[in-house]
């Protein structure tokens, strides 16, 4: 890797597997990388060695065994399909006794028995079936695993996708967790500074009402302190938890830059194609279709050829053989099974129709949410300006009581509070700025293609705001 300013250009290439299928690709992508660490003026290049977005989530779905699970489903799915097209071939079964037998008989005015005793008798056997027509039960069998398969699949895709969304989530938690602490940490530093010349002023003064109000803000500060501190200590269990990996403290808030090149109604229309929780709901009707052919083919006679050769020695007879071979077509029609079949039949049929009502109603959330994400994300997008210049403000405004304090025209109150609305400044921005960032991935996770969009579009890292250290 080269860098150049605070460009770099990376290649690499993965194999990665979510629908049972390896797809290997080979990624070139320029990505203009500018530092998330606030606290400096101007932002460094990302550090070699910084775990990317797009690292933790391969990594958790290469590792985690909720993947792994699903894709052994795949396979016992792929399985069933195999197992149902059995139905299109021959049987053959093949039987060979040997042995002795012996046999005693007595008429009705007999005193005794008659006993014979066979030895070394023989029995051959062979027979071959073909089904010629069976109401379409083998179709339909094979029709409705493939169904079962491709939903096994849409599973695997969502587990997938789920643990994907969950790793990024937590990613930047830990970003935002990280950069609020820092804020905290520099109030608990003023407070503290601000606290000591309380003190100075009580001594001077007997004033004892500004003490009490600093130490109540140092208290709160320190308290808050320590919450975030485990929470972020919670988020990076998490983290290590779902993808091996320890968070790093390079870690960047990249932004898919795919929701900024589509418009709602193109998200809306790649919902249905991609989509996996909804694709695996038509995939189960389609299963429920096939069971009420499967069910039907009952109501249908069952024609099967038959070819059988047999051959006996000294069993059916004394020092006899027999040989016999037959060729003949079995037509079996059954009447009357105690209703069984319609009642197979109406299940299925009523479990599609509800599996019908659960993708309209599953169609109508995604549709809901992707909605107000993209209004989140725009809003969000205005929002981060506007707190941009509200930080800049508060910035200059803390610098001006400062300097007024030292005129005798402010308090130490007065500093207090000015310190506090520009914690609640920064904080505010921080969370209106990863709810942006999030905004973009719920977005494409609700359409159903977000390891896609992470596979095939450049990750574009978000830019914070500069503090400005002089006026800290």
């Amino acid at each position: 890797m080269i860098r150049f300013g605070y460009f770099f250009s990376q290649q690499y290439s993965y194999n990665y597997k979510i629908t049972g299928v390896y797809m290997k690709k080979s990624v070139n992508k320029k990505i203009i990388s500018l530092s998330l660490r606030l606290g400096v003026l101007l932002f460094g290049a990302t550090q070699l060695g910084a775990i990317s977005i797009n690292e933790a989530v391969q990594a958790a779905v290469q590792n985690h065994p909720l993947v792994q699970a699903a894709k052994q489903e795949v396979l016992s799915s792929a399985q069933k399909i195999e197992i149902a097209k059995g139905g299109y071939y021959p049987t053959l079964d093949v039987s060979a006794n040997f042995g002795d037998e012996n046999s005693k008989t007595k008429g009705k005015n007999d005193t005794s028995y008659t006993k014979k005793d066979y030895k070394g008798g023989t029995h051959l056997e062979a027979v071959a079936v073909q089904n010629i027509f069976n109401g379409f039960k083998d179709t339909s069998s094979v029709a409705k695993s493939k169904a079962e398969y491709k939903t096994s699949q849409y599973a695997q895709n969502i587990d997938v996708e789920k643990l994907s969304f969950d790793v990024i989530n937590t990613y930047l938690e830990i970003i935002k967790l990280r950069e609020t602490i820092k804020f905290e940490k520099i109030s608990i530093a003023k407070y503290e500074e601000y606290y000591t010349l309380t003190q100075k002023k009580l001594n001077a003064t007997g004033q004892k009402s500004e003490p009490f109000t600093v130490k109540s803000k140092l208290q709160k500060a320190k308290s808050d302190y320590i919450n975030l501190t485990w929470k972020l200590k919670r988020e990076n269990e998490k983290f290590l938890q779902l993808t091996g990996i320890a968070a790093d403290d390079n870690m960047s808030a990249q932004m898919l830059s795919l929701v900024k090149e589509m418009s709602l109604d193109d998200l809306l229309i790649s919902l249905k194609s991609k989509n996996s929780e909804l694709n695996q709901y038509l995939s189960k009707i389609k299963a429920k279709k096939a069971e009420v052919k499967l069910g039907k083919a009952a109501y249908y006679p069952k024609l099967d050829f038959e070819l059988k050769a047999y051959k006996d020695e000294d069993i059916e007879a004394f020092e006899t053989k027999t040989e016999q071979a037959s060729a003949m077509f079995k037509l079996k029609y059954n009447l009357f099974n105690g209703l069984k079949d319609s009642s197979s039949i109406e299940k299925a049929r009523v479990e599609r129709l509800k599996l019908k009502s659960e993708y309209d109603k599953k169609n109508i959330e995604q549709i809901e949410k992707i909605k107000t994400q993209y209004e989140l994300y725009q809003d969000s997008k205005s929002r981060v300006d506007i707190l941009k210049s509200y930080i800049q403000t508060q910035e200059e405004l803390t610098a001006l009581y400062q300097e007024e304090f030292k005129l005798g025209k402010r308090t130490i109150i007065n500093l207090v509070d000015s310190q506090q609305d520009l914690k609640n400044a920064r904080v505010s921005y921080i969370n209106t700025f990863i709810d942006m960032v999030k905004s973009t991935y719920t977005i494409v996770y609700a359409t159903g293609g977000l390891n896609a969009a992470l596979q095939d579009t450049a990750l574009q890292d978000a830019k914070f705001v500069a503090l400005n250290e002089k006026k800290l």
